[in-house]
């Protein structure tokens, strides 16, 4: 089952946080909370894991739009980025019922997720297919 949506690319770990900040600023989002799953893992359970780290993003006036339409809503928010090191990428997702991505399908974002340059794959998903990313 596909409940998430992203790219993967072959760029640095750390630039790929930077690049996807960058991105999400650029469309009105700013960072409310970083989450470092590895460093967590490791300090409660002493497991060791590739670096795992969830954005909460959020823009403001969409975030008052959605609230005062649905303050149940809130559940849902701050809408989650997941920056991961898989084997062989970084993988980049967020969730495909997510209100964030609901406004970035509908915009067509030519920010998010970022691509177009090399060692990035994928589009942003469009309302009318599956996102499509690299094999």
């Amino acid at each position: 089952m596909t409940y998430t949506f992203g790219i993967e690319t072959h760029a640095e770990f750390v630039d790929v946080v930077d690049r996807v900040t960058e991105a999400l600023a650029a469309e009105g989002f700013g960072i409310l909370s970083t989450i470092d799953v590895a460093a967590t893992l490791r300090a409660k359970l002493g497991v060791e894991r590739e670096s795992y780290l969830i954005l909460g993003a959020c823009n403001p006036p969409l975030a008052h739009r959605a609230i005062a339409a649905d303050p149940d809503i809130g559940a849902l928010l701050p809408c989650n980025v997941v920056v991961r090191q898989d084997p062989d990428a970084v993988a980049v997702r967020s969730w495909t019922r997510s209100p964030c991505s609901r406004w970035w399908t509908t915009r067509r974002s030519r920010n998010w997720p970022p691509r177009y340059e090399p060692g990035w794959s994928g589009s942003p998903p469009r309302s009318d297919r599956r996102p499509r990313l690299a094999a």
